[in-house]
């Protein structure tokens, strides 16, 4: 309750002093500072990693890429506009499993 009847300018006072505080604890350990900066980021960073999407390709095929999206538009517009002869128009590819897959390509598309 203290806290929601406190003055503003108290309020204010407080953060300022707070501030203060950690602006002097850095000024003293620079390099404990920028130690811990790089810390917090290299754990956002490893936070952010979206897992579920990257485990679930262990059992299912990805989607189509912005690439053979932009294909297939191309495709169907020039479908429309009656430049190409078949009437079908559709995404063809095969996955094939990373054993058959080159090991330098793999690591190629990891780096």
């Amino acid at each position: 309750m203290q806290g929601q009847n406190a003055n503003p300018v108290d309020q204010i006072g407080a953060l300022r002093t707070s501030a203060f505080k950690v602006f002097h604890w850095v000024k003293l350990h620079p390099v404990l500072a920028i130690l811990l900066i790089l810390v917090v980021w290299i754990l956002l960073e490893f936070l952010t990693i979206p897992y579920w999407r990257i485990w679930s390709y262990r059992t299912e095929n990805p989607g189509p890429t912005g690439l053979m999206q932009s294909r297939y538009e191309e495709k169907v517009k020039k479908n429309r506009e009656g430049k190409v002869s078949d009437k079908r128009i559709h995404l063809r590819h095969t996955w094939m499993p990373l054993r058959k897959i080159s090991n330098h390509l793999v690591h190629a598309v990891i780096v």
